[in-house]
């Protein structure tokens, strides 16, 4: 709310006296405001480290950190589950709801608790009914054990992040990805070595394949991708869809934590997506098709406002 200086000339020489006295006299203006300031949950002293809402704040790191408790409470909660072959209801909506708080954190954390909430609407009539842990429910609680050992962080988005945007598509022949960064595009194509018969999990494996060509250019990016596929957008958003679809996001969102980036799916029909025709173009002779990026954002800009 304000600084204090030294007296005497002009020059500024701000010390932690000064910063303490300042504090001093905040908190009075608050208090004699009719503010009540619970002293418990308050820092007086100046800190790079604090704890807040549960989680550890860094303002080095400039990242949100599990407490080393929070993660022991957790670890025994997911092994007590692992041992038994069934769980109460119960004891899988506290994982859940546990698993979700670490969205701070971990913000993808909606892929890994798929399973558990399935298994939950099974029963949700009857809450007394044990569930069985085995299968793919099994599966997504053991793969919360990297937490245990993860000593990694997500930065906090800067003010000044890289805004891009990637167009993606999919057929059942190849794929192709166009990114635009500050009106410059650059394209990329291939075909399908293994055959799948999922356009879901094509449309997600080229979104996959575009990210990792593309990463050097959207490292600490937010990514605004076109998609016109409603499943995948609503998969991502969602936590998953089928298990294959779920495991190319898993990929996906292991892609951005190692590259800091957010990704933020959007739909856009077909006939204005650049990156559907060259998908379903079988020829490696076709003629290149040329793109106009200040033409094909005004594109995409009268199609999001007529939204």
């Amino acid at each position: 709310m304000g600084q204090l200086f030294l007296s005497g000339p002009a020059v500024c020489q701000p010390g932690r006296q000064l910063a303490q006295a300042a504090a001093f006299i905040l908190l009075s203006l608050f208090i004699s405001a009719g503010y009540f300031v619970n002293l418990a949950k308050s820092s007086p002293q100046p800190s790079t480290f604090v704890k807040l809402l549960g989680f550890i704040s860094d303002s080095v790191l400039q990242a949100f950190l599990v407490p080393l408790d929070k993660k022991e409470k957790f670890k025994a909660l997911r092994e007590e589950l692992l041992r038994s072959p069934f769980a109460p209801v119960k004891s899988l909506q506290r994982f859940a709801g546990k698993a979700l708080s670490f969205s701070l954190a971990f913000p993808a954390c909606k892929l890994y608790v798929r399973e558990v909430f399935k298994a939950i609407s099974a029963v949700a009539n009857n809450s007394k009914i044990s569930v069985p842990i085995q299968g793919t429910l099994r599966q997504e609680l053991q793969e919360w054990t990297f937490l245990d050992n993860w000593s990694g962080h997500l930065p906090w988005w800067s003010e000044h992040h890289l805004s891009v945007t990637m167009f993606s598509d999919a057929s059942q022949r190849a794929w192709r990805a166009v990114l635009v960064i500050e009106g410059l595009s650059q394209q990329i194509r291939d075909y399908w070595i293994d055959l799948e018969g999922d356009i879901n999990v094509l449309e997600a494996r080229a979104l996959f394949n575009a990210l990792s060509s593309f990463s050097p250019s959207i490292r600490n990016a937010r990514i605004d991708v076109w998609t016109d596929n409603v499943t995948l957008r609503a998969a991502w958003e969602n936590g998953g869809w089928s298990s294959l679809v779920k495991q190319e996001l898993k990929k996906i969102e292991e892609m951005s934590r190692a590259g800091n980036f957010a990704l933020h799916l959007k739909y856009i029909p077909s006939n204005e997506n650049i990156a559907d025709e060259p998908s379903r173009t079988l020829s490696e002779i076709s003629k290149p098709i040329k793109i106009n990026p200040t033409t094909e954002l005004s594109r995409v800009a009268r199609f999001v406002k007529l939204v």
